[in-house]
């Protein structure tokens, strides 16, 4: 016998998933979380809905590390700048040599000179790398390949993050004790929900 739901319930339910879709439809278009999903060695792009934010998202990500790159990039040829001002006369020598020749040729080759080649190697090396299984720790991962992708894992360890402590949220439970106490037990829900939030906003 098939069980028919009565009419308040499929009101519930379409409710809920019309909530749910206004809350989290667009949950991955926010660069964050999206970033966040291609970093798990987990998930990558398996774990977007559809195949125009899953490329977006990889589009997004190796803008990010090519912005990276570009700094770390600078950076290095200041300090090889000062580095050569502050060198012996033999470093002229050593540029002449023959193996200078074939480093700038090897540097051409490898794109190190180049932001947007290094930073499409980097990422599409990692994704082509299998998932990591489930239950596996993706932080232990990412430690084993910090050489193999160091501006991958420096974002990682930005997007990867969790809070160290659960104060918080045990602020904001103290916080709805304080308002909805044995003086005020006619606060509607929504209401208490609406004034945690406008305290917890104006701290």
């Amino acid at each position: 016998m098939i069980n028919i739901p009565s009419p308040d319930v499929a009101k519930m339910k379409e409710c809920l998933l019309c909530e749910l879709g206004t809350r989290f439809g667009d949950i991955e278009k926010h660069p964050v979380i999206n970033q966040a999903v291609l970093l798990d060695p987990r998930f990558k792009q398996q774990g977007f809905g559809n195949d125009d934010r899953r490329k977006d998202a990889c589009k997004a990500l190796k803008e990010k590390v090519r912005s990276m790159t570009a700094i770390s990039s600078t950076s290095g040829v200041a300090e090889s700048n000062e580095s050569a001002a502050q060198s012996t006369p033999s470093t002229s020598t050593a540029s002449s040599s023959l193996w200078f020749e074939f480093e700038e040729e090897n540097k051409k080759l490898t794109g190190d000179t180049n932001p947007t080649v290094v930073s499409i190697i980097e990422v599409d090396k990692y994704l082509a790398e299998p998932l990591l299984p489930r239950h596996l720790n993706p932080l232990t991962w990412w430690t084993e390949r910090r050489a193999i992708y160091p501006h991958l894992y420096e974002l990682m360890t930005r997007r990867l993050c969790i809070m160290a402590t659960s104060v918080p949220c045990e602020r904001v439970f103290s916080t709805a004790g304080h308002l909805f106490n044995e003086k005020r037990t006619r606060l509607k829900s929504s209401k208490l929900s609406e004034l945690i939030f406008l305290q917890k906003n104006l701290e």
